[in-house]
């Protein structure tokens, strides 16, 4: 289940997120980023729609069977499962979009994508497949608090399944962990909002 749903999350991040992800070699560098503040529409709107790739769309399947699968042999799947993970996939989804901005935003200083960035993407997805109790304290610190791996995977699943936490945490906190995700996500938004402004063009 946690694979399942940390790949459908992260699948739908990366076909809408595409723009965030090539900002730096393909906008700042070329300076075709002034281009896109001529337009009167939201930066953040014009890079959703950079490019709707489709090759994610395999790992959004695999990640749906998973899914699928697991709910299907788990002994106890709440009936409030139907509303909760659709919730934290949307969640998942806008954290993970949410780091994405983030790392568009470090273009503004960098021009070229960092790829340690690559550590809470691809890294994200990684660590969201095994259960919390897995790593050591200052990483569950880290991806609870810092960036909300666990609010949108850990403790949804949690709460699906019926299973009482390991570590102590309230069974009904998967309910509403997934918020985590959005607040991420209004956190980088703001974040690139200020770098935007203190934008200098490349004069290319």
């Amino acid at each position: 289940v946690l694979y399942g749903l940390v790949n459908v999350a992260f699948a739908v991040a990366e076909t809408l997120g595409r723009g965030f992800e090539v900002f730096g070699g393909e906008y700042v560098r070329t300076g075709s980023f002034d281009r896109l503040l001529l337009r009167p529409r939201s930066t953040l709107l014009l890079l959703l729609g950079h490019e709707l790739r489709l090759r994610p769309i395999g790992r959004f399947l695999q990640g749906l069977f998973v899914l699928m699968a697991g709910l299907w042999l788990a002994p106890h799947v709440q009936w409030s499962a139907a509303l909760v993970l659709p919730w934290a996939i949307a969640g998942g989804a806008a954290m993970f979009l949410g780091v994405l901005i983030g790392q568009a935003a470090l273009c503004f200083i960098t021009v070229e994508g960092l790829e340690v960035v690559n550590v809470l993407t691809y890294g994200g997805v990684e660590a969201g497949q095994y259960p919390l109790t897995m790593f050591g304290r200052w990483l569950r610190r880290f991806i609870t608090f810092v960036l909300p791996l666990a609010a949108v995977c850990y403790y949804p699943t949690l709460f699906s399944l019926a299973h009482p936490d390991p570590l102590g945490m309230p069974t009904w906190i998967g309910a509403l962990s997934p918020a985590a995700g959005f607040a991420f996500l209004g956190i980088m938004i703001l974040v690139w909002n200020r770098a935007v402004a203190g934008y200098v063009s490349s004069g290319s």
